[in-house]
Order: structure tokens, then C-alpha cells, then sequence
């Protein structure tokens, strides 16, 4: 059986500093993403700038939408998740991590 892909969807709000340490957090898991994208419901350049440094360091795309159906909360998760390309979608806010599997 293949493996299935896995997109890591992060809908952000301006909040750079916490969407960086959302990114860095995709970098220290055991099983990568294939894409991480990043919606962002303002349009911020900062925002698109960090997004297109930090794809430069990583081993899988990492893509910039801007999502313009309105400056809800759900229209960009919904907007983040139908921009995902892969078979599954994990959703990660600006302000969450993902913590590394701990060995046992």
C-alpha cells in the first residue's frame, strides 16, 4: 500500500512571531509533512515573506495563499484545508506546536 501524504494546514492572522514557531515546530517531527501551507486571511506581506524565508530552509514545499473569501476564523481554515493537496490534512493554528515524539 503507498504511503499517504500528509499536509499540514496552518490559517494565520498576522501573528508572525507564533507562525514561526508553528513552522519550526513542523521541522522536528519524526514523519514530515510533504507541503505545509499557510493561509493567511490579511494579506501581510511580513507574513508572506516569512513564509517564502522559511520555504528555502525546508525539505518540502511550503505555500503562501491568501485567503480572500473574508476575515473569518472558519473561512480561512476552510480556505487553508482546500488549498491542502495531499491525502490527509492535519490542521495547526498560528499559535499551536507540534511537540517531537518522545522515545520511550
Amino acid at each position: 500500500m503507498p504511503r499517504q501524504t500528509v499536509s499540514f494546514c496552518i490559517p494565520t492572522h498576522g501573528r508572525t512571531r507564533l507562525l514561526l514557531e508553528a513552522l519550526e515546530s513542523g521541522l522536528v517531527q519524526t514523519r514530515l509533512p510533504d507541503e505545509i501551507v499557510v493561509s493567511d486571511d490579511l494579506g501581510s506581506e511580513e507574513v508572506r515573506s516569512l513564509v517564502s524565508k522559511f520555504s528555502r530552509r525546508a525539505s518540502f514545499p511550503v505555500r503562501y495563499v491568501h485567503c480572500t473569501t473574508g476575515p473569518s476564523q472558519a473561512a480561512n481554515m476552510n480556505n487553508c484545508l482546500h488549498e491542502a493537496a495531499c491525502d490527509l490534512a492535519l490542521l495547526l493554528h498560528d499559535d499551536d506546536l507540534l511537540l517531537p515524539r518522545r522515545s520511550k
